[in-house]
């Protein structure tokens, strides 16, 4: 089956069963809610967590699940998939044809065949368990102690306050600023005056740059969004289930992904 087949199988799918398609939105939500799931399992199988009872294992009906709800809003956005892949691919080709071939990471770690006279100085074993994140942890020295910190901070302080004591570092600091409400009060109105007072900022104060952006929790930022008029302010989100993380990752993923559309435009 082509593409251009699966959009029309789709189609008559939807008019024949589905009396009609949901709306982009919410079919861009669901799309989110089956990566997630994808996710899970590929998380399940190659990751370090085990199934648990009852759970569903059938990777490929979860890449169909995903592959459905995109074929469902590229009927609905007009967008021919053939034709759009076909151009993708052909600016990935341009793009990339001698990026991955020459990026020494690439080859270091993701070619278990490469020669060792390279002077790489580890086992193919190695390579195998090779994980980008602990690879960029080993960069830093993670083992601190609160009162070595607290040490090499006072003589920081006490050697660079002075000269860093300054309108204009003051100044910087104040435009570093992620101004944040994430109170279990917060609403549309009150992120509302919230952001109002970032919007008259600009005005009471034209010699200041602004703060650098607006945090709050992802059901706001549609608000933040609509109400920012402020130039070079940022929209910034807590995600995941924050601030413990103590939900689904298929939840995880979908908030994540309707905050990033709620803020946008900006």
């Amino acid at each position: 089956m082509t593409l251009e087949e699966a959009q029309k199988t789709v189609d008559e799918w939807i008019k024949t069963y589905g009396v009609r398609y949901f709306s982009e939105l919410t079919n861009m939500a669901v799309l989110t809610e089956e990566v997630g799931e994808l996710a899970r399992i590929m998380a399940r199988t190659y990751g370090d967590q085990s199934f648990k009872a009852g759970e569903k294992t059938d990777l490929g009906d979860e890449m169909a699940d995903v592959l459905w709800v995109l074929l469902c809003l590229a009927n609905q956005t007009g967008v021919d998939l053939t034709e759009a892949f076909r151009k993708n691919l052909e600016k990935k080709t341009n793009r990339d044809k001698e990026r991955h071939k020459n990026n020494p990471k690439t080859i270091k770690y993701m070619n278990p065949n490469h020669e060792h006279a390279c002077g790489c100085e580890h086992t193919h074993e190695e390579e195998s368990q090779y994980n980008k994140y602990e690879d960029a942890l080993s960069k830093y020295q993670t083992n601190l102690k609160d009162d070595e910190i607290a040490e090499k901070t006072a003589r920081l302080i006490e050697k660079h306050l002075e000269e860093n004591n300054t309108k204009e570092v003051k100044k910087f600091l104040f435009n570093c600023i992620d101004l944040t409400t994430l109170k279990c009060t917060d609403s549309d109105t009150s992120v509302m005056k919230f952001t109002e007072k970032v919007n008259e900022f600009v005005d009471r104060y034209p010699d200041l740059k602004n703060v650098a952006a607006i945090c709050v929790y992802p059901n706001m930022a549609e608000i933040v969004n609509d109400t920012l008029e402020a130039d070079d302010v940022k929209i910034a989100c807590v995600s995941g289930g924050f601030p413990s993380s103590q939900t689904f990752i298929e939840v995880k993923v979908a908030e994540t992904a309707m905050a990033i559309h709620s803020a946008q435009t900006k």
